[in-house]
């Protein structure tokens, strides 16, 4: 599994062959619900597991990774499990790429924002921007920040203030809503003045 710099604000984990966003978001879910273990013999639950790791459904992978998985306040896990787990653990790996490394908190931009009481305001996503891409095309992404000027004051903390377009291969992929991470509030008198003859003159 290889960490390849993504677009602009991203990380791409590039090794994947069959990941779509929907099934590549439900696997990571899936890794951060519960362990649903069945009461049933050892042997039976074994199998099963083993069934999920060579259907190539990134979803049943996850639950078996999610199901084996062990913290270290947890009884180990026995020999056959160990096998079963990182058998998933490696099949997962060679199932995934993601584009996830802009979480809600990360700013992406600082926007330029008029009459307020700061110059620039950091902006981003209300919650992680996830991409899936196939295999070694990591590079085939292009993203693009739309941010409308000018900004003017007051801006609300969670305000819409731009889109992210995200295109694959130079057709389009998505686009995302971009919001201000912080709040924006007016400008005394003065710095409303400038600005004003600063837009004037622009």
């Amino acid at each position: 599994m290889e960490l390849v710099p993504g677009v602009k604000y991203t990380y791409i984990i590039d090794d994947c062959y069959n990941a779509s966003p929907l099934s590549m978001r439900s696997a990571l879910e899936t890794l951060k619900g519960r362990a649903r273990i069945k009461r049933t013999m050892w042997s039976r639950r074994a199998q099963e597991y083993e069934a999920k790791i060579n259907s190539g459904d990134i979803v049943a992978i996850a639950e078996v990774v999610r199901d084996l998985f062990r913290s270290d306040t947890q009884p180990e896990q026995s020999y056959s499990e160990r096998q079963l787990y990182e058998a998933a653990l490696d099949r997962l790996s060679r199932e995934i790429a993601a584009v996830q490394r802009v979480t809600e908190t990360e700013a992406v931009k600082e926007i330029e924002v008029w009459k307020a009481d700061k110059r620039l305001l950091k902006a981003g996503f209300r919650a992680d921007l996830v991409v899936s891409v196939p295999k070694g095309q990591a590079d085939r992404i292009k993203a693009e920040l739309l941010a409308p000027q000018p900004l003017l004051a007051p801006v609300a903390e969670g305000q819409r203030v731009g889109l992210m377009r995200v295109s694959f291969d130079g057709k389009p992929f998505g686009e995302y809503p971009v919001v201000a991470l912080e709040a924006a509030a007016p400008a005394g008198i003065f710095g409303r003045a400038w600005d004003t003859l600063r837009l004037w003159l622009k």
